[in-house]
Formats: structure tokens, C-alpha cells, sequence
């Protein structure tokens, strides 16, 4: 594998409805503990670990439109095989509600 490979990227629009919808389905894939993204040939199917490193960032840019962003970033270890390998426990650092 490359030090770093984009193994897929995606942009759509989508309303809120349609965002939750992406997430729950996302959110029972994870509890599932796989995950596929994508269609066909450009599809990654990934097999997930029990514990992620997640960071979450919220972001206001001030362009000719402003603008802001959230993002959720999912990590974990994978070996040379792309399987997931065990993370340590760590303490939660953020809260929803």
C-alpha cells in the first residue's frame, strides 16, 4: 500500500432527511462491523474494527460566501492486508446532544 491512497472520494447535495438517512445507514454498517461506500468497479468494502480514533472539527471560513463545515474523521489500524487491528482504550473527549 502507498504511504497515503485516496481510495475513494465522493460530493453530493443532499437534504436533511437524506443526510440523516446516509448516516443511519452508515451507523448500522458500523454496528454490523462492515462497511462498503461506493458502486461497482470504485467500490471499498472494509471490514471495521471495534474501536476508532475519531475527531471531530467544526470550521467557519469566511470566502465571498461564508461558510461552514463539520467534519467526522473515522481511524483506525489496519495491517498489510487492510484488516483492522485492535486499538487501545482510550477516555471519550466530546460529547453529542
Amino acid at each position: 500500500m502507498a504511504p497515503k491512497e485516496k481510495l475513494l472520494k465522493n460530493k453530493d447535495k443532499v437534504t436533511q432527511g437524506e443526510l440523516a438517512e446516509l448516516l443511519e445507514i452508515i451507523a448500522n454498517r458500523i454496528r454490523r462491523g462492515e462497511l462498503t461506500l461506493g458502486g461497482g468497479k470504485d467500490s471499498v468494502k472494509m471490514v471495521l474494527p471495534e474501536r476508532f480514533q475519531v475527531e471531530i472539527a467544526i470550521t467557519d471560513t469566511a470566502k465571498k460566501q461564508p461558510q461552514r463545515t463539520l467534519e467526522i474523521e473515522l481511524k483506525w489500524l489496519i495491517d498489510e492486508l487492510g484488516n483492522p487491528v485492535n486499538m487501545p482504550e482510550r477516555p471519550r473527549g466530546f460529547f453529542v446532544s
